[in-house]
């Protein structure tokens, strides 16, 4: 029997290891599927601001109001906008909502049309408007919300 001096041995037994290290990591690195990105795997990020002015319809029975949102692509658009009126010595209010409306990736308007509420019409002149938007993906919801003054005009 032929001897192999133990010092060669010892020398090849890491190289052959990294080889074989090397190897299954190329191979698992082939096997496995390529995943999504972790921005296509995360709820969306978005932001909303309540632009002026809105304007007037139908003899002050409605208010449009729009909104600028930045939202990513592929996400939803869906709430509720309110505006509230001084009207003389009574108050002027209304509902509105925003439903499913698509997100285009960039900044975007979209019109919410408040109904005054009956009894007290809106006019032009300053207002107060807030917006709660929800924001959805197949991964979660950003819920953007704003609040400010707005001049609402012909």
């Amino acid at each position: 029997m032929k001897r192999i001096p133990i010092l060669a041995t010892m020398r090849r037994t890491p190289f052959v290891a990294a080889i074989i290290a090397i190897a299954a990591g190329c191979a698992l690195a082939f096997a496995l599927p390529a995943g999504a990105t972790v921005s296509q795997l995360s709820p969306p990020v978005a932001a909303i601001q309540i632009a002026s002015p809105a304007h007037l319809g139908a003899r002050g029975a409605v208010v449009t109001v729009p909104i600028t949102v930045v939202c990513g692509p592929n996400g939803t658009i869906f709430g509720s906008v309110r505006v509230t009126q001084r009207a003389g010595s009574e108050i002027a209010d209304g509902f509105g909502s925003v439903e499913n409306v698509s997100c285009t990736g960039s900044f975007q308007t979209i019109n919410a049309t408040v109904n005054a509420n009956p009894g007290k019409a809106f006019k032009r002149g300053k207002a107060f408007a807030s917006a709660e938007l929800f924001i959805c993906n197949n991964f979660g919801c950003a819920e953007p919300s704003d609040a400010r003054e707005i001049q609402i005009e012909k």
